[in-house]
């Protein structure tokens, strides 16, 4: 075959080639299925779940890497005091008592971190958690600070009155024995002192005419006078506190009392006629002294008396620590008041009951409890009572109490 019809057969081959080949497919791409409205929420939902959890897993890492930290520097801590403790060079024993007390508070607080961060591996959920426990870890050294607003029982009338406590315990200053406690106590004593009287009274049936003829009238009566006592008292008060020792959970204190106590003595009398006859004067009935008349008689009648009175003393602290979010305050005291009444209502020279007021020394006593619950960082539940008499033999006045107490520690921290 020659070059020219080697060349005309393989263009032949070409150009069948391209009349009869065939061209390549063309591919279409579908589009997405659309979501249902639904669906895509669940996806969006599903979507923000996945964060959070990873989220989750951060924080919590990032929160067991801050516990472990901690948890380190209190096992040096342990064991720095521990061997403080085995040295034979230390006999103070008020320092070996605060160094045993600091280990055990230490070894605590190591036993809850590592609570803490086993839970924080295996549940990063933990961390919500751990922000619903963050209440107010109670200290027996550690300042506390009360404004209390509360409600005051009276068992008598049932009825309920307001009570106010501001207060400051700072039982350990610096890292001495000793420590303070001042504040205002507002409360209401309940009392039972009641004084019943019957009495027969010429009162003159008009007040300006006074009967001294015949024929002329006025009213002879037979009543019953109840006498009442209210006790609103408002106390001013500071310790210096001396820690003695630690027994189980109880801190124990001696204490030096100072107090200027401003009390509200209210004596409410209430007269009841039990029998009224109608006098004539005459032959048989001669006129009445004058001095045995009386104008008028209320039915309802009070009497108020202020005293203030200083009040010194000595007594013992308890403190009890139950667990981190609650304790109990115990306070028992005696001592001397510089000024004192008699809570026996008597009549003064106007007919009136009253209470007799005296200016000089007499031994008193007063035992102050109160139970603290912790809520919240920011708010503690307190149930208390405050009992306080005159020395020897004169019935204490009792007052209990609840309310809420502000966190006003967030102001001094």
């Amino acid at each position: 075959m020659t070059t020219l019809s080697r060349l005309v057969f393989l263009a032949a081959f070409l150009l069948g080639m391209l009349l009869h080949g065939q061209t390549p497919e063309k591919t279409t791409t579908s589009a997405p299925p659309t979501l249902s409205k639904s669906d895509a929420k669940a996806a969006q939902k599903e979507k923000e779940a996945q964060q959070q959890q990873e989220l989750l897993k951060k924080r919590a890492a990032a929160m067991a890497e801050m516990l472990t930290t901690e948890l380190n520097g209190i096992n040096d801590r342990i064991k720095e005091v521990s061997t403080a403790l085995s040295s034979s060079s230390l006999t103070d024993t008020y320092l070996i008592r605060n160094y045993t007390e600091l280990v055990q508070q230490l070894t605590k607080r190591k036993n809850e971190l590592v609570r803490k961060i086993e839970k924080l591996k295996t549940n990063p959920e933990e961390t919500d958690l751990n922000e619903n426990e963050k209440i107010n870890k109670i200290s027996p050294n550690e300042a506390r600070y009360t404004f209390l607003n509360a409600v005051n029982f009276d068992f008598n009338d049932n009825k309920t009155n307001y009570v106010g406590h501001f207060n400051i315990y700072y039982p350990s200053v610096g890292k001495n024995r000793w420590g303070v406690n001042v504040g205002i106590l507002k409360v209401n004593y309940q009392t039972r002192d009641s004084l019943i009287n019957y009495a027969t009274q010429n009162v003159l049936q008009h007040p300006l005419d006074v009967p001294d003829n015949d024929g002329e009238t006025y009213f002879q009566m037979y009543n019953r006078y109840a006498t009442t006592t209210q006790v609103t008292a408002t106390s001013f008060y500071a310790q210096l506190l001396y820690k003695l020792n630690k027994l189980g959970t109880a801190t124990i204190y001696l204490h030096a009392h100072a107090e200027l106590l401003y009390t509200q003595y209210r004596v409410n009398t209430y007269l009841k006629t039990l029998q009224q006859d109608t006098i004539t004067i005459g032959s048989a009935q001669p006129a009445p002294d004058p001095s045995s008349l009386v104008q008028r008689l209320d039915t309802v009648s009070s009497k108020t008396i202020h005293l203030a009175s200083p009040h010194l003393g000595v007594g013992t602290t308890i403190d009890f620590n139950f667990k981190d979010d609650c304790t109990l305050f115990l306070q028992p005291t005696v001592g001397v008041a510089l000024n004192y009444v008699n809570r026996f209502p008597t009549q003064d020279a106007d007919g009136n009951y009253t209470l007799q007021t005296y200016s000089k020394a007499q031994g008193f006593f007063m035992v102050r409890t109160y139970f603290q619950y912790n809520t919240s960082t920011a708010t503690q539940i307190i149930l208390g009572t405050d009992i306080r008499g005159m020395l020897p033999d004169q019935q204490p006045y009792f007052a209990a109490y609840v309310g809420l107490n502000v966190g006003i520690d967030k102001l001094f921290k």
